[in-house]
């Protein structure tokens, strides 16, 4: 009786693993891009909320003597007291960002949004940092910074 050799079925542990190192080497490259786009696109938050607090101070400002200078749960014009306190929250909508007043005057204000959490702080554009967005409003003239980070 003659031993007849039957094809086989399936993957030997060689070729498992050579399957294993390529997903292995695929992921590490595409974990650290995928983290890149959800910094980026949470940066958005930071841009929206500044420009949200723009059109809330230029509101402000119409019906007041100058721009608010701190966030507060009510708004207040109070010129007697120098109390001038913008409605809204010191927080970007979707949690991202903390957002502060400086500068404000009668001729303008700078608002500015840093990261919260560690890993948004990692933010980058074009080799800039990320992690402080400023709007400054100097009479008609507005200025962004780091520009790269506003394209």
């Amino acid at each position: 009786m003659a031993w007849q050799c039957r094809g086989t079925a399936g993957f030997t542990l060689i070729e498992l693993m050579i399957v294993m190192v390529a997903i292995a080497i695929l992921a590490a490259i595409a974990m650290p891009m995928y983290g890149n786009y959800i910094r980026e696109s949470r940066r958005a938050d930071g841009k929206a909320a500044l420009l949200d607090v723009k059109l809330k101070q230029e509101k402000f400002r119409a019906n007041c003597v100058q721009y608010a200078t701190a966030f507060g749960g009510t708004s207040a014009c109070n010129t007697g007291t120098s109390s001038y306190v913008l409605l809204g929250a010191s927080t970007s909508p979707d949690g991202y960002y903390n957002l502060a007043l400086a500068s404000a005057g009668s001729a303008g204000f700078t608002a500015t949004a840093t990261a919260i959490s560690a890993d948004q702080q990692k933010d980058r554009a074009n080799g800039q940092s990320c992690a402080t967005l400023t709007l400054t409003v100097s009479g008609p003239t507005e200025t962004t910074s780091p520009a790269d980070c506003w394209k």
